[in-house]
């Protein structure tokens, strides 16, 4: 193969790269631009994925507990149970188990086993 020739090929070979590369920009470039144009008014999913990321952020474990309580939420919000004067009140149970003042035995070795019959 002589140079000239081998200088032409690869010439026209950076270019079907290059028309390639390009084609693939313009091609991401439009989907971004198709998926920004496909905003139909639903505030839902701009929340949804604005949670999403923030539980994301989160502990594996904590993202599971967080998750539970919007869905609590949703619950009571389906049921009728929430209005604009409704407040989240959030307690830690286990202070109440921790304090306890007996134990299981203590607490069930209160009551009279002893029936008479």
């Amino acid at each position: 193969m002589s140079e000239k020739r081998k200088f032409t090929f690869n010439k026209q070979k950076k270019r079907k790269e290059k028309r390639k590369s390009t084609n693939m920009a313009e091609e991401v470039l439009q989907k971004i631009s198709s998926q920004l144009d496909s905003t139909d008014g639903d505030n839902f999913g701009t929340s949804a994925k604005n949670i999403a990321n923030k539980l994301r952020t989160l502990s594996p474990e904590t993202a599971i507990i967080a998750e539970k309580l919007l869905t609590d939420i949703l619950f009571k919000a389906q049921m009728g149970n929430i209005t604009k004067h409704t407040e989240l009140i959030l307690q830690d149970t286990r202070s109440q188990f921790s304090q306890s003042q007996y134990s299981v035995e203590e607490y069930y070795s209160t009551y009279d086993t002893n029936y008479q019959i």
